[in-house]
């Protein structure tokens, strides 16, 4: 139970908790709601970097493909099945959210990510446990120099390894959730997001790490890669996946909304919104 206080003030860029709708209206009521917003905008004019903001779709592979419409079958019998547990149908749900995040083509796309840029610099690259060693396998084919940056490096390890990488000493930092809120790491100019949970807490805490000004920075580059079944759906795989779709599109209007190239950005998602009808 929180206290009452005769002034009270509460600071937050995701007020609304995710997945927990109870807690947030109990927040906002206590605070008798929002009051004021700083939008992103707002600071981006005043206090932050501009950024690029460039969607990747990736497709799964025709196994995985498979995989995921037998996942999606399982799961519309166990919604059918009122005298099932609720277990079964999340865990089905989790088995195909991993497939998903662990979709083989993504390396390919950091790949032409990679060649796309260039010169790498400052980059980050936001990954899951089951993607890093592969993240870390392709940057070094690549010539990045790079190390991990994980909660198995100790508070000195992860600030020798900040300081190297703001010198230049490493070109990436291969991160998972360490890096997501209370590390600041301003020199950032580009980064890959392989893997996200659809949280907004998190995609809007990981693109504010890339917003800190820093000497010499103009701007920072965001290429997230959005994984489809396929560009060309088999009727009832374009059907099923229209609500997961517009949850991965909810973090891309939030993105491409702010970002300097917003035009561009739209125009390389409309034909998925054409293909799935959304």
């Amino acid at each position: 139970m929180l206290a009452s206080y005769d002034g009270r003030i509460g600071l937050s860029a995701t007020p609304e908790r995710h997945y927990d709708e109870e807690g947030t209206t109990y927040l906002l009521e206590y605070f008798n709601g929002v009051v004021f917003k700083f939008t992103l905008a707002d600071a981006i004019r005043k206090y932050l970097t501009q950024y690029d903001y460039h969607p990747v779709i990736v497709e799964m592979t025709q196994k995985e493909l498979e995989d995921y419409r037998e996942l999606t079958k399982q799961m519309a019998a166990a919604y059918a099945n009122d005298d099932g547990p609720e277990e079964i149908v999340e865990n089905l749900a989790r088995k195909r959210s991993r497939l998903v995040k662990s979709a083989e083509n993504k390396y390919d796309a950091l790949r032409d990510v990679l060649d796309e840029i260039g010169q790498v610099d400052h980059f980050l690259a936001y990954t899951n446990p089951q993607q890093i060693d592969r993240v870390q396998e392709v940057l070094n084919e690549c010539g990045v120099i790079q190390h991990k940056f994980t909660f198995k490096e100790d508070n000195e390890e992860r600030q020798r390894l900040l300081e190297l990488f703001d010198k230049g000493d490493y070109d990436a930092l291969v991160a998972m959730r360490c890096l997501d809120e209370g590390v600041n790491v301003p020199s950032t100019r580009q980064a890959i997001l392989m893997s996200n949970s659809g949280n907004p807490m998190q995609f809007v805490q990981r693109r504010g790490r890339l917003l800190r000004q820093y000497p010499g920075k103009d701007k920072a580059v965001i290429y997230d890669l959005i994984v489809v079944p396929s560009m060309d759906p088999p009727p009832d795989v374009r059907e099923s996946e229209k609500n997961l779709l517009r949850k991965e599109l909810d973090r891309f209007e939030e993105f491409a909304g702010n970002a300097r190239n917003e035009h561009q950005a739209r125009n390389k998602i409309e034909r998925l919104r054409m293909v799935y009808e959304i």
